[in-house]
This record gives C-alpha cells, sequence and structure tokens, in this order.
C-alpha cells in the first residue's frame, strides 16, 4: 500500500541554505527520514529561520526571567546566604525537628503585613538573622572541615581509633553547638513578636 500521509520538514543543504523537505510521516514514526522528494527554497524559509533565532532566544532568557525575587526584607546578598546555608545545613544541625515549634526569621519577615509587624520589629529581626546565618555559616565550614578529617582517619584498614575518637567528639560537639545556637537565633525572633502576633504567626505556620 502507498503511503500518503506526508509532512514537512527542514534542513540545511551543502550550501547552508535551509530547504523544506517532504517526509513521510511513517519514516518519521520509525525514526527514518526520507530524504527530499521535493524541495523548495526562497524568502519563506529565511522567514523562518529568523522566527526560530528570534525563539531560541527567548528560551534562552527564560532562567533569568524566571529566577525568583528574594524574600521581603531580605537583601540579594542575604538571600545568597540563605540559600547556601539551606543547602548545607542539613548535614550539620543534630535533632533539628525542633525548628518546626519555632519559625525563623525570614518566615516572619513574610508575613511581616499579616502579622502588623512595626518597623522596629522588622529592624529588629533582620539584624537577629543577620547574625544566626553569619554564624551558622562558618560552624558550618568548620563541621564539614571536622569531618572530612574524620572520614580520612577512618579510611585505613587499621585507623587510629584514639585519634579519630577526639576528631569525632569534637565534631559532634560542634554540630550540637551549631543547632543549639541557631535553634537560639530562631527563640529571639519569637521574643520579638507580641502575643497576639505570635499566636497569628502560629496559624500561619
Amino acid at each position: 500500500m502507498q503511503e500518503r500521509s506526508r509532512s514537512l520538514t527542514m534542513r540545511e543543504d551543502e550550501k547552508g541554505t535551509f530547504v523544506c523537505i517532504v517526509v513521510r510521516k511513517r519514516d518519521l514514526r520509525d525514526g527514518f527520514l526520507h530524504f527530499p522528494e521535493r524541495k523548495e527554497s526562497g524568502m519563506a524559509f529565511m522567514k523562518v529561520r529568523s522566527f526560530l533565532v528570534l525563539a531560541i532566544g527567548i528560551v534562552l532568557c527564560l532562567p533569568a526571567m524566571a529566577k525568583a525575587a528574594p524574600p521581603p526584607y531580605t537583601s540579594p546578598e542575604m538571600a545568597k546566604k540563605l540559600g547556601q546555608f539551606r543547602k548545607e545545613a542539613g548535614g550539620a544541625f543534630i535533632v533539628p525537628q525542633a525548628f518546626g515549634t519555632h519559625p525563623g526569621a525570614t518566615f516572619v519577615l513574610m508575613h511581616a503585613k499579616d502579622l502588623g509587624l512595626s518597623d522596629k520589629q522588622i529592624k529588629k529581626i533582620r539584624m537577629i538573622r543577620r547574625e544566626m546565618v553569619n554564624r551558622s555559616l562558618k560552624q558550618i565550614a568548620r563541621i564539614d572541615k571536622l569531618r572530612s578529617r574524620y572520614l580520612d582517619l577512618m579510611k585505613s584498614p587499621n585507623p587510629p581509633l584514639r585519634k579519630a575518637r577526639k576528631v569525632y567528639m569534637k565534631l559532634t560537639r560542634l554540630m550540637a553547638m551549631a543547632t543549639f545556637d541557631h535553634l537560639t537565633g530562631h527563640i529571639k525572633v519569637g521574643k520579638v513578636l507580641t502575643k497576639d502576633q505570635w499566636a497569628k504567626m502560629k496559624s500561619l505556620h
């Protein structure tokens, strides 16, 4: 049976000219191109080429356009630090479930209007957050260094257990300290709120 169903596609010939190619749909479905039974060239295809270039340019711009704006009351620099913190904190904190009871500064600032925060409260919360994040990033860097040192010691078939134990104890102590220091920052943020604001914040969380 003769295949009547055909489609059009485009390719560039040996001279660099884009031409229209008649392709059988069966060949497209089977993964093979049936090279031209008929081809045409002209201004129409130059327009198509220009359209494709424009479309590709728009697509390439989409990632930059899609970047989310920083949260309210958050500078680009702080937004960058927050992104780094969220990426790395999971491997540094111990028993992070306690944070669920005490929402952080960024969450509270995102709902500043709903909570009716004053300018003074916003300024205080931003200051607490800056101290929290800067301290935590330094602690996480130290934790990563100690973790790598401990793992290097344990790679040996006969690791120096006494030395490794000291490094391990120092590592876990620093992880506990980093967790509690950051949790303390969350609690400080909560203390900036009034009782009514705290109750409202808990209903939003």
